[in-house]
């Protein structure tokens, strides 16, 4: 895949600018192509996801390195006063004179806002060590707030409409939108972070009269469904 760059940055907030088109380029399918044997590589095999689907949601791979995005960004023009408050770097407790990669080696999700702009991140690991945090997620910042977005909405939010789908399903989780994508239901969303009862699900009252809500147990399907009247 050609890798591409988008806009870098947008807007001002309190006093600090925020990160924007950088997962495009630092984790997009660049690290993928050029990395074909590596883990998180060989995981989006084994979850049969088409190349279609991997450039629709821009999937991506962080390396695994202590601060390989922090030089290429640096390489862009990006600060680290910049990147810290973007949420792509972290400081050492022990140290807060150096900063780290806060993604490494991890499957990653671009997280979007409902006008398509990157907002943040969601990053899985696909190691089996059972200190390891499954996902690691973009701190709270001044443009991401995991409560108020919802995964695949600036894909989903045309197919809502009354003269489409009508509805919105929401899943669990990002993978599960995929592939509910990828099966023909361009409709399908997940909550960030506050999971399906949350704030963000009101988010999707807004555009459509009905919500199927599935659930998901282990990865696998299960007959759970639950039907939520909305009005707009």
């Amino acid at each position: 895949y050609r890798c591409q760059i988008l806009p870098l940055k947008i807007g001002n907030f309190n006093g600090s600018l925020a990160v924007k088109g950088i997962p495009e380029s630092i984790y997009r399918n660049l690290n993928l192509r050029n990395n074909p044997e590596a883990p998180v590589a060989q995981y989006l095999a084994t979850r049969k996801l088409s190349p279609e689907s991997i450039q629709r949601f821009s999937l991506g791979m962080s390396l695994d390195s202590w601060d390989s995005a922090m030089v290429f960004a640096k390489n862009l023009g990006f600060t680290e006063a910049e990147l810290a408050e973007g949420g792509i770097i972290k400081t050492f407790d022990d140290n807060p004179s150096k900063r780290y990669d806060l993604f490494r080696n991890r499957l990653m999700f671009p997280i979007w806002d409902e006008l398509g702009r990157v907002v943040g991140f969601s990053a899985r690991t696909i190691e089996s060590d059972p200190k390891a945090m499954k996902y690691v997620n973009t701190p709270e910042t001044p443009i991401f707030k995991k409560g108020r977005i919802l995964y695949g909405m600036h894909l989903a939010r045309g197919e809502m409409s009354e003269n489409k789908q009508g509805c919105a399903i929401l899943c669990e989780g990002q993978l599960d939108v995929i592939a509910m994508h990828a099966a023909g239901f361009p409709n399908a969303v997940a909550a960030e972070g506050t999971g399906i009862c949350g704030v963000s699900t009101c988010h999707t009252c807004r555009c459509c009269y009905y919500c199927i809500i599935i659930v998901t147990d282990c990865g696998k399907y299960i007959f759970f469904v639950v039907i939520a009247i909305c009005t707009i």
